[in-house]
């Protein structure tokens, strides 16, 4: 998570960065593996991985608006109305859309995105060390939500990350968030080779018992 400084005031702004990427790229190579799987749509896993890893850093297009000059405060703010679960909602609905367009599967997709943008706002509320929080429910309230365990670190931003603080701070979000980063990182070729290695196995042992069952039922010499 990098920690960013507003010009205006104390306020620290938290923009998360491997976390979200680790969440996007992960479920854009699940998608990929299901389409393929089921066979409804032929896609590419890395371009799937970057739209989706695009899409997990999509609440944080209210960082841009911000640091343009609209103010730091309320909805329009950093960690404002963004970060709600109105976005994943829309986000969804688009989604829902391009993909009978393109005929892909529409619920999945759908459901995929919609996920994806809400899992901004919960890694949000899982950081620490000046939170803001989130607020989920705009615009019925804007009461910022935050967990109750909040293990994700602060960086420092820019020039300043590459420190010893920097530096721990990265290999704890890279600890964190390592499963999710080998998930979708994993050589595509093993998936494809162990299937067939035990179906080969169970061949062979297959064979072995059918090879095995003559000699066993086979009379003893005089009877």
């Amino acid at each position: 998570m990098n920690t960013w400084r507003g010009d205006r005031g104390n306020s620290q702004l938290i923009v998360a960065s491997l976390g979200h990427l680790a969440i996007g790229m992960c479920a854009g190579r699940a998608f990929a593996n299901d389409a393929r799987d089921t066979h409804q749509a032929s896609v590419h896993p890395a371009s799937v991985m970057a739209i989706f890893a695009g899409l997990a850093l999509l609440p944080d297009l209210d960082y841009v608006a911000v640091s343009l000059g609209l103010p730091d405060e309320g909805p329009l703010g950093h960690r404002g109305a963004a970060h709600s679960l109105m976005l994943p909602l829309l986000a969804a609905g688009v989604a829902l859309a391009v993909a009978r367009r393109l005929q892909l599967p529409a619920s999945r997709l759908g459901l995929a995105v919609g996920l994806v943008v809400t899992s901004h706002a919960v890694l949000d509320a899982m950081t620490g060390g000046g939170s803001r929080g989130v607020p989920l429910l705009w615009p019925f309230c804007f009461h910022r939500f935050e967990a109750p365990w909040r293990p994700i670190p602060n960086a420092p931003c820019g020039l300043a990350y590459i420190s010893r603080r920097g530096l721990a701070v990265a290999v704890t979000e890279l600890v964190q968030f390592s499963p999710f980063l080998l998930y979708a990182l994993r050589p595509r070729v093993l998936p494809r080779v162990l299937p067939r290695l035990m179906v080969r196995a169970r061949r062979g042992c297959a064979a072995q018992r059918q090879a095995a069952s003559p000699a066993a039922a086979a009379p003893l010499p005089g009877e």
